[in-house]
């Protein structure tokens, strides 16, 4: 009788569309029930530790199917406890299978014990043929209103040719695309901190023009000289770094041609450092001139073509 109780128990604690229509206090009499029951039948505790630490019930779980290395994914993702992976939502699951994928590639382990043993942990679930609209294509590449036009197509040109180029293939080109677009984020973030370095209690060694009087020595003359050049000289450096920002964010959104997908970058990139107040307009500014060179480059080469066209050709 007792062992017939704490399976009707054990039952009513797993099911979620019964859980689901009890008041808050059944459900927590519930999880009490779950957690004092899965103690005793599987002979460990699923009270989550101190500071996010897993259950050892959880983590026994893993050691079983052979899948320890997924304690620090599971933790970021706040599945600390089997009754949290009993409850997993379809979409959450397919997430931490394709992240599992990922881990276990760095070890060499096969795809086929691999999914067999993220089928143990997640039951019936069938992880190696469920499909997540979240995971089908990196975050960092679906496009967004005002992205470049290689943004815009990328992601769509890659799932057209998924079934043409395999799924091994196209698993390891999306792995390492996100990484290239990881580091390309980090690299454009590291740029704005250089800028905001460089910057970081530089002063004004010369007077603005409004402030400005005539030097009436010749030492005055000397002195406002070399402050000018001073001032020359930092605004040197900071136009060379503002250029290298501009660049490193161009990578990041994949191209020059929208201004409001550079913009989303100079304020991602700047959001965490003092880059001074004008710094969107300045970077601007420095937007219309490389996008004017580079359209004065590409007049003068189609001029030239057209002249050897015309006198050579």
């Amino acid at each position: 009788m007792p062992s017939f109780v704490h399976f009707a128990y054990y039952v009513l604690a797993r099911t979620s569309c019964v859980s689901s229509r009890l008041d808050s206090d059944l459900q927590h009499l519930a999880y009490v029930m779950y957690i004092s029951l899965d103690a005793i039948l599987t002979g460990s505790s699923d009270i989550p530790g101190q500071n996010g630490a897993m259950s050892d019930a959880i983590k026994m779980r893993l050691r079983e199917v052979g899948l320890a290395d997924l304690e620090p994914l599971l933790r970021h993702r706040g599945i600390t406890t089997m009754y949290a992976l009993d409850h997993l939502s379809s979409k959450e699951a397919s997430i931490i299978g394709q992240k599992a994928k990922q881990i276990y590639e760095i070890y060499d382990v096969s795809q086929d014990k691999l999914t067999k043993s993220l089928e143990q942990l997640f039951g019936s679930y069938d992880i190696a043929t469920t499909e997540c609209s979240e995971t089908a294509m990196p975050s960092v590449l679906k496009p967004l209103q005002g992205d470049t036009a290689l943004k815009q197509m990328l992601g769509q040109a890659l799932l057209q040719s998924r079934s043409l180029v395999g799924e091994e293939n196209f698993d390891n080109c999306l792995r390492r695309l996100t990484k290239s677009q990881e580091l390309a984020e980090a690299s454009a973030m590291e740029a704005a901190e250089a800028f905001a370095a460089f910057i970081k209690d530089v002063p004004t060694f010369a007077p603005t023009l409004k402030n400005r009087r005539p030097p009436k020595t010749h030492r005055e003359a000397l002195h406002l000289a070399s402050a000018l050049w001073k001032d020359e000289v930092v605004e040197g450096g900071k136009s060379g770094l503002r250029s290298m920002l501009l660049w490193r964010c161009a990578g990041w959104k994949l191209g020059l041609d929208e201004r409001e997908a550079l913009d989303r970058a100079f304020d991602e990139a700047c959001k965490h450092c003092e880059c001074g107040k004008e710094i969107l307009t300045q970077m601007g500014n420095c937007w219309r001139k490389i996008c004017a060179e580079q359209s004065a480059k590409i007049a003068a080469k189609e001029v030239l073509f057209s002249f050897c066209k015309m006198h050579i050709l």
